[in-house]
């Protein structure tokens, strides 16, 4: 089974955001949270004005939103930078070939060849599987969004059942 497909920075990118954007999303209801139960005396009496603290509360959490969209810019940043520095040769085509006794993978025309019985580390989550060798640090993750459903479940048939870890 042979599957090709394009990685850009700007795919990584958009994928480093997605995931930071779904915890400041979290981190965004629970300090509207704490910003509430901060303000429940001041609600519950009758000497401040409901308004105000209503108020206080929309500016607490655009503010918030803000710090929140900046850090992420300032994640994202690093992070690409980092990766450039580590992995040169990471953006480009890819080609899976996927066999019963081994799995490779070409990026720009380096292969990274993976026999099953040298696998250590096999993980699958939901629309994502990982795995990797003893001698490899890095590893080799595959996700169902990029490779596509189909060719995804077929290449995800072939490694686990050939992986014995």
């Amino acid at each position: 089974m042979t599957i090709e497909y394009e990685w850009t920075r700007k795919d990584l990118k958009k994928e480093l955001t997605k995931k930071r954007n779904n915890v400041n999303l979290i981190y965004l209801l629970g300090g509207v949270i704490l910003y509430i139960l901060f303000m429940y005396d001041a609600i519950a009496s009758e000497l401040f004005d409901k308004l105000v603290i209503l108020i206080g509360g929309f500016i607490f959490a655009f503010a918030f939103s803000i710090i929140l969209w900046l850090s992420t810019k300032i994640y994202v940043s690093i992070s690409l930078r980092k990766n450039d520095k580590k992995t040169d040769k990471a953006y480009g085509t890819y080609v899976i070939e996927a066999t019963d006794k081994m799995i490779s993978v070409t990026i720009n025309e380096q292969t990274i060849a993976y026999n099953y019985k040298d696998i250590t580390k096999f993980k699958k989550k939901r629309h994502t599987f990982f795995i990797r060798t003893a001698d490899d640090k890095i590893g080799l993750l595959f996700k169902e969004h990029i490779i596509g459903r189909e060719k995804y479940r077929q290449l995800l048939d072939i490694v686990s059942k050939n992986v014995s870890c």
